[in-house]
């Protein structure tokens, strides 16, 4: 964020394959720094080019200019005549949209338009957005424009009691840069909010979720297909709109249920599991290192500042923007994939595309591989038991979720516990890889499974567990090691109450996350034999000093010892 700032910008150029490609024209926009890249980026190096390409910024804010922009394209690019018939067909269809317009006279359900182009904090429509509202027969109270006929002002942020008041007759959702799938997705966290199904177009179903990042945020030809297909939205005129317009109707989700309390269950050492262990991961703690690395002093404040005060979002400090809190992020309900600052998920949904992962997860969380049981934030098991796979990323551990994933009668969720760092460095924690369990030499009398045996496809880390389950569509229950080293033990001698916390804190997780009653867990893995942990003691509730309660027993020989009066069913692997 601090690169705007700077003149650097958010988005970067190949300058190199720029100046490979010997462009005489570049065109670039300076009309917005966030959606796009910046003007003057793009100016710095074309002034370093040899030769030196005409730089273009297009910055239209209304339609007109838009269609005045096919002139100029096609004058610096040697079209001039092309750029004018192009001009000229955009010219025709405007005309034909507004006596179309007046045919139709008012439209059935009212006028009042309220588009919305992000949802939390609420932003509105700007520029060219509410003049094609005008133009379709339609008003837009929220931002009108300027003058008749006219563009409207810059999208400003508003409060929802503006929202509630406008009291529209539409709704259109449109989140800028979004398609339709993630824009539902953001939307989700406001649609649970009393204010907001009580208005009178979402109770009447009068809300629409357009892919905007196509067709309204980008000023270009496009915009006459969002001109018709306005003109059909208001006017209940499905035949007028354009056949492969992307957008859909909202589906107004149920109000949320909070999670099921879970009883809580004495551990060894006085901690506790069930309902305190989970409570422990829902608001931001002080024990709870953050799952963002290598902030600096003043962000980490703000945002510490405003999680205790219950806010969803804080002002960086440097560049004025809104960034959401860990705890918002959390109350989402999954990871979007944007690579958030805060992201509580690990970024879990981040591809190579928009960049590598580099958050932690500090809590014990369930991530889902499906996208459409993020609405209900829950696992849909239909009743069938859920088999947890201890996950050590090794070859036999493939093959046996390969082999669950084929009956049907049984849900499988990876069960991964990862080492956060509580107290590393900035850049340290930046550069390391959360480690998960691994494949070691077992404990005395159990099945050796020795690190050489473990012929991985993925690394062992948790990325690697991401990117199986993802690939795979498996959901993944991570449980994080927040922890102490405990003096004078090994890996080989932490005893079984270490091993049955974590599958406690996991079972806990499953039964939060599960709404169906009677609900039946197995734990399987490729090895009869627990996986070697870190010399560290695990707790799940962030409690650090373990040492003396749990003191430095031998660990049990195999899982089946392990589970044993848990209640969790060991299933030997096939």
């Amino acid at each position: 964020t601090s690169s705007i700032e700077s003149g650097q910008g958010l988005y970067t150029i190949n300058s190199g394959l720029l100046q490979e490609l010997k462009p005489d024209v570049v065109l670039t926009q300076s009309l917005c720094s966030v959606c796009s890249i910046d003007a003057n980026v793009v100016i710095k190096i074309a002034r370093q080019m040899n030769p030196r390409p005409e730089v273009i910024s297009l910055n239209p804010a209304s339609v007109q200019d838009v269609i005045d922009d096919c002139i100029t394209i096609g004058e610096a690019v040697g079209l001039l005549e092309q750029g004018r018939t192009a001009a000229e067909g955009l010219h025709k269809r405007l005309k034909a949209a507004k006596e179309l317009v007046a045919e139709l006279g008012p439209p059935p359900h009212g006028r009042k338009v309220a588009f919305l182009e992000w949802t939390d904090p609420l932003f509105p429509g700007g520029h060219w957005t509410p003049q094609l509202i005008h133009m379709a027969g339609g008003v837009h109270p929220l931002n009108p424009p300027l003058n008749e006929g006219g563009p409207a002002a810059p999208s400003t942020q508003l409060g929802n009691e503006v929202l509630q008041e406008c009291d529209p007759d539409w709704i259109i959702l449109c989140p800028c840069g979004l398609d339709i799938d993630t824009g539902i997705r953001e939307a989700l966290d406001i649609a649970q909010e009393p204010w907001w199904r009580n208005l009178r177009a979402v109770q009447e179903g009068r809300v629409v979720v357009v892919d905007g990042n196509q067709m309204f945020n980008r000023p270009g030809p496009r915009l006459l297909d969002a001109l018709e297909w306005l003109v059909g939205l208001l006017h209940q005129r499905p035949d007028l709109m354009p056949p492969t317009f992307p957008w859909r109707r909202w589906q107004q989700p149920a109000p949320r249920q909070p999670p099921p309390v879970v009883a809580e269950q004495q551990l060894p050492g006085g901690s506790t599991s069930g309902s305190s262990a989970l409570s422990s991961s829902a608001g931001h703690q002080g024990d709870r290192p953050p799952c963002a690395p290598g902030l600096s002093h003043d962000i980490e404040e703000a945002h510490r500042v405003a999680c205790c005060q219950g806010k969803r979002h804080y002002m960086d400090p440097k560049t004025g923007y809104m960034v959401f809190t860990e705890d918002a992020l959390h109350c989402r309900g999954y990871c979007c994939g944007n690579r958030c600052r805060h992201c509580p998920w690990g970024h879990y949904r981040v591809t190579q595309r928009v960049g590598r992962r580099i958050n932690h997860i500090n809590r014990p969380m369930l991530l889902h591989a499906d996208s459409s049981q993020h609405e209900s934030r829950g696992l849909r098991t239909g009743g069938r038991p859920v088999v947890l796979l201890v996950w050590s990323g090794d070859e036999g551990a493939h093959s046996l979720l390969n082999k669950l994933q084929q009956d049907p009668s049984k849900v499988v969720v990876m069960l991964v516990v990862t080492s956060a760092p509580s107290s590393t460095p900035a850049k340290q924690g930046i550069q390391e890889a959360q480690r998960m369990w691994t494949c070691q030499p077992a404990a005395a009398g159990g099945a050796a499974a020795t690190q050489e045996a473990c012929c991985s496809k993925q690394p062992a880390d948790l990325h690697g567990a991401m990117d199986v389950s993802l690939s795979l569509q498996a959901p993944l229950l991570v449980v994080p090691e927040l922890i102490t080293p405990v003096e004078g033990s090994t890996s080989a001698q932490l005893p079984a109450a270490t091993y049955m916390a974590v599958v406690d804190v996991a079972a806990g997780v499953l039964r939060s996350s599960v709404s169906e009653e009677g609900l039946r867990i197995q734990l399987t893995a490729a090895s009869t034999a627990p996986p070697a942990l870190p010399s560290h003691a695990v707790t799940h509730t962030g409690v650090v000093g373990v040492t003396g309660g749990w003191g430095t027993a031998e660990g049990m020989a195999t899982w089946e010892e392990v589970l044993r009066g848990s209640g969790i069913e060991w299933v030997p692997p096939q």
